[in-house]
């Protein structure tokens, strides 16, 4: 499995084969550069907060949450700001989506969930939007290899081959796209106005469509091997 792995990352070995650029390699590179450019205007609140929360673990001292984010807006300007804000900050984990898996997963299974995790002193919102596009890179190579495998179906190739793990980590983060879809269609009783993270809704349809696209890859490749075995 490991020397696999190390074989399909060669730039050589990808070039060689394909002769262009792929999806599997263009797209993690691709949602870096977006959500970079999505969170460049609040680095300078970003940054500080995120150095003061690392630094806490060798100092000793727990940083104070500024407030910012999460407060209540007194003035139109404010609340545009504060839309603006966290629209930006919900994209990162909404391009990424299965990022999300974890703590959601985290918080069912365990029977001491109190919130979602993040470093000291940092709001969790704030940590999915740092991390989740580094934790992307690998979401979307997988991604990328369903729809390089797709086009290449069209052509009778067999490359590059989905494995049956890729195929099941498709299914799930299509079945969890689905609902995070289906959930940001359905009526809020209990909020006013306009939920910045409704923009996960997005996400999950997007990754409904990608994680589709891996299973369906994976079908027509076995069916191809099975017909190639008959004949």
């Amino acid at each position: 499995m490991v020397r696999w792995f190390t074989k399909v990352l060669r730039p050589q070995f990808v070039f060689g084969r394909c002769g262009k650029t792929t999806f599997r390699w263009t797209l993690p590179l691709t949602q870096l550069v977006v959500c970079g450019l999505v969170l460049w205007p609040l680095r300078g609140d970003l940054i500080p907060r995120v150095e003061a929360s690392f630094a806490s673990y060798w100092s000793g001292k727990v940083p104070e949450q500024a407030v910012r984010f999460s407060s209540c807006a007194s003035t139109d300007e404010q609340y545009c700001q504060e839309q603006n804000e966290g629209i930006r900050l919900c994209a990162p984990p909404s391009v990424n989506l299965p990022f999300l898996l974890f703590p959601f997963s985290w918080g069912v299974l365990s029977e001491e969930y109190s919130g979602p995790w993040a470093p000291e002193g940092l709001d969790y919102k704030i940590w999915w939007a740092v991390s989740s596009p580094f934790t992307g890179i690998f979401f979307w190579w997988v991604a990328g290899r369903g729809i390089d495998a797709l086009l290449a179906a069209r052509k009778g190739t067999i490359f590059p081959r989905i494995r049956t793990a890729e195929a099941v980590l498709g299914a799930i983060w299509a079945a969890f796209g689905m609902w995070f879809a289906v959930m940001a269609v359905l009526p809020d009783s209990g909020e006013s106005g306009t939920n910045p993270c409704d923009i996960l809704g997005v996400g999950g349809a997007l990754w409904t469509l990608l994680g589709s696209a891996i299973v369906t890859a994976w079908l027509i490749q076995h069916r191809v091997h099975k017909g190639s075995v008959r004949s």
